[in-house]
């Protein structure tokens, strides 16, 4: 599976001073606070055509120019694009968990006042205890469409 890749780092992005949305993750005994700190997309190769606009009005301006010009030559581009609409992609998001302000028996009341509390212990910049993960949502290889794959497309996976 190929995927573009960016430069993009995770574990750069400050917890402190910032607002984010604190969300909830509960199970049968408790509920755990969390926000999460940044989200990646990564997409197929093959993905949509981000540039199909530039190009348009690029190949405009080329015919524009050869009404201008009689002398200008034209090479033929058999391939005028690699991106075939794939819909297949990757989330990456980091997360961070809130260890200290788990809630057991917890009510949309308790859920507010204890958000209201990690945002201001996060303004404030007070030492928190905290839970730092990556989370990576991967489509499987038959969500890749209009493409070849594999050995056609001379990749092997392992």
């Amino acid at each position: 599976m190929e995927y573009m890749v960016y430069e993009y780092k995770f574990n750069t992005c400050l917890i402190h001073g910032t607002q984010h949305k604190v969300l909830w993750e509960t199970s049968e005994d408790y509920a755990t606070p969390y926000i999460i700190l940044s989200t990646k997309r990564y997409n197929c190769h093959h993905g949509f055509d981000r540039n199909a606009a530039a190009k348009r009005k690029h190949n405009d301006a080329k015919e524009n120019q050869k009404v201008d010009h009689l002398y200008i030559t034209d090479y033929v581009i058999i391939q005028d694009t690699k991106k075939f609409n794939c819909p297949a992609k990757a989330i990456m998001k980091e997360v961070v968990y809130f260890t200290d302000f788990k809630l057991i028996n917890s009510s949309n009341y308790r859920k507010k006042q204890q958000s209201k509390e990690i945002k201001y212990s996060l303004l404030q910049k007070k030492d928190v205890v905290i839970s730092r993960k990556i989370i990576v949502e991967i489509h499987c290889l038959n969500d890749h469409k209009n493409h070849p794959l594999g050995k056609v497309l001379m990749l092997e996976f392992s």
